[in-house]
């Protein structure tokens, strides 16, 4: 059988964010990861899912709601899938944003669980980290753009074949590429291997911990060093 879209996004470079999954026709699927794949944290099946009943509660409530296809958790724990149809990028984008404000300061009974007859599993909740994953995708999504909603491979494959990689101006780059070509500007050298470590690590602003450092070079070599990246990503040839 044939490989569906999203197991074909590379996971191992993928960070928290807003991405395009796929689009088909007028409808547009985003690709909502809050959590780092398979780096050992994922968001509660609790949490999960009182997120799901105010997610879609508010957005079917929302002047948009008649452009609201599908909100949905993944099975893997990481994030959301939310279906649109006939909105631009930027207003999924600000109705997501007003979500998140209206589910970090909610305080009521939670929509859709106050009995049996309304969901099937009416007491597996948990408003409180629901409300913390509203508060950590906030901060990830600071100064977030629709130009930042292309999957971290494409821009990889930008700095491999030609296009100026959005990477992080101030110095050289990370320590564990000795052996890239680095230019006068500290940016790496297009087609490169660290070409390809550098925007993996650095481009992607959606990784929040990263970004409260991103102007310390050292820190970025720090993250290389350590292994965070895959080991493909590690060595500079």
């Amino acid at each position: 059988m044939n490989k569906i879209t999203s197991f074909t996004i590379n996971h191992d470079v993928l960070r928290p964010g807003f991405y395009i999954s796929r689009i088909d026709g007028d409808i547009v699927t985003y690709d909502i990861r809050m959590v780092t794949p398979n780096a050992g944290r994922y968001l509660t099946n609790p949490a999960l899912h009182t997120f799901e009943h105010l997610f879609a509660t508010y957005v079917r409530n929302s002047a948009l709601t008649d452009s609201i296809v599908y909100v949905g958790p993944m099975g893997c724990r990481t994030g959301f899938y939310f279906l649109t149809r006939g909105i631009t990028h930027q207003q999924a984008l600000d109705l997501f944003r007003d979500t998140l404000d209206f589910i970090a300061a909610f305080d009521g009974p939670i929509p859709g669980a106050q009995a049996s007859r309304e969901c099937g599993n009416w007491l597996d909740h948990d408003l409180p980290a629901a409300r913390d994953i509203a508060l950590d995708m906030r901060r990830v999504l600071a100064g977030w753009t629709v130009d930042d909603m292309t999957y971290a491979e494409s821009a990889l494959t930008r700095a491999l074949t030609g296009a100026a990689p959005r990477i992080i101006p101030g110095g050289a780059g990370p320590p564990c590429c000795v052996r890239g070509a680095w230019g006068p500007d500290g940016t790496p050298a297009v087609g490169s291997a660290c070409a390809y470590a550098y925007v993996a690590m650095s481009a992607r602003r959606a990784d929040a911990a990263f970004r409260q450092t991103r102007a310390q070079d050292a820190a970025a070599g720090m993250q290389c060093r350590a292994g965070i990246l895959p080991p493909r990503l590690r060595r500079c040839t």
